[in-house]
């Protein structure tokens, strides 16, 4: 990951912290520390469980997960995104190694977080200003905020996006009926 992916992945992390809420709040791992002053640039993320293929793994497979876990954890998501695309945050790279899961007491649902802001982007970068959240990982991505038009991961893109167009909300809605497909 580049210094201007873990850039963009901490200001949107802030965005989302601070302009959020619960359901914001509660979706997305948590960024704790970093630092791009100088070397060794870092970003402390705090430990959300593993991502969705391992935890299913330690499972058992995901078919020994119970149905209604699994479409929990698709709900988890979709609720997730739903507020952060109502804060104009795309997340682009919307995938099973992107989703976290760690199990909770028995009988609790498992805690599910997304991961992994570092392909995002923000439909309207000036709002970051309100926030007095330095957009310095916004400022070179051009009109848009846009970092590459074909950002994240095949074989979740949106035909549109893989033909050429600007990712949208529907791009990442189209990542979650793969992932919902996937766990259903």
């Amino acid at each position: 990951m580049t210094i201007t992916a873990l850039n963009r992945e901490v200001a949107l992390a802030r965005l989302l912290r601070q302009n959020g809420g619960a359901p914001v709040e509660d979706g997305f791992v948590r960024i704790l520390e970093w630092n791009f002053d100088s070397p060794p640039y870092f970003v402390e993320i705090e430990h959300a469980g593993d991502g969705l293929p391992e935890w299913a793994a330690s499972q058992g497979g995901l078919e020994r997960i119970p149905l209604d876990t699994r479409l929990g954890i698709a709900a988890a998501v979709a609720r997730a995104i739903a507020a952060a695309h109502a804060l104009d945050v795309l997340h682009k790279d919307l995938k099973p190694s992107n989703i976290m899961v760690s199990s909770s007491t028995a009988g609790a649902p498992p805690a599910v977080r997304i991961g992994d802001l570092g392909s995002s982007s923000l439909l309207t970068p000036g709002q970051l200003d309100s926030l007095a959240i330095t957009d310095l990982a916004l400022a070179s991505e051009g009109s848009g905020g846009h970092p590459q038009m074909l950002a994240g991961t095949i074989l979740y893109s949106a035909p549109e996006v893989l033909a050429g167009q600007p990712p949208s909300r529907a791009s990442d809605v189209y990542a979650m009926g793969l992932l919902l497909y996937q766990l259903a």
